[in-house]
């Protein structure tokens, strides 16, 4: 065997391999629960890549549907991982993805008139400057007061959770039960 196809099948076996036995288990474990694992994965292959679909959903529909929820896990595990390899421990980017997604959704509904080559390209710009602006208090506070990045990422993380509607916007029934808000009839 050629040494290049032999560093190549060390390289893949690992990956490969691990990906076998976890369908081996898999399949197992639905067995064992009484479940089909031959149905159990062609719903997984209609659901992540849209091919095999028997029950009339739309493949476009479900490689959509991947897409969507695919992009912000890769972009939060890029957040973790590209500062780790610099030395830093980035355990917050899940407030950094919701300080984005926040201002996406506001910048999305706030120039909702503007034409989609404009507003998309504006969505992203505006998610990816707010999730830099909110990691960049932690770089701040380390490069300041020498403040561990661990400690100031995983509190920013808990503090982006109110960064969503329920902190500042009063919901209909709250600002209804206000005294001063109440709709009188006469």
């Amino acid at each position: 065997m050629p040494p290049a196809v032999r560093r190549l099948a060390r390289g893949l076996g690992m990956p490969l391999g691990s990906v076998i036995f976890a369908f081996v288990i898999g399949a197992l474990i639905c067995a064992a629960t009484g479940a089909n694992p031959f149905a159990a994965y062609a719903g997984l292959l209609c659901g992540g890549l849209g091919i095999g679909c028997t029950e009339g959903e739309n493949p476009a529909l479900q490689i959509s549907n991947t897409i969507v929820f695919f992009i912000p896990l890769v972009t939060t595990g890029v957040a973790v991982a590209l500062p780790f390899r610099a030395g830093l421990f980035n355990i917050g980017a899940e407030g950094q993805l919701l300080a984005g997604s926040v201002a996406c959704t506001a910048i999305g509904i706030k120039f909702s008139g503007l034409p989609a080559p404009i507003l998309l390209p504006m969505v992203l710009l505006g998610g990816m400057a707010a999730g830099a602006l909110w990691a960049g208090i932690a770089g701040v506070l380390k490069a300041t007061v020498g403040a561990h990045e661990v400690v100031t990422t995983i509190m920013l993380a808990h503090y982006s959770s109110h960064l969503g509607p329920r902190s500042h916007i009063p919901s209909a029934r709250v600002h209804a039960s206000r005294p001063c808000c109440r709709q009188t009839t006469r």
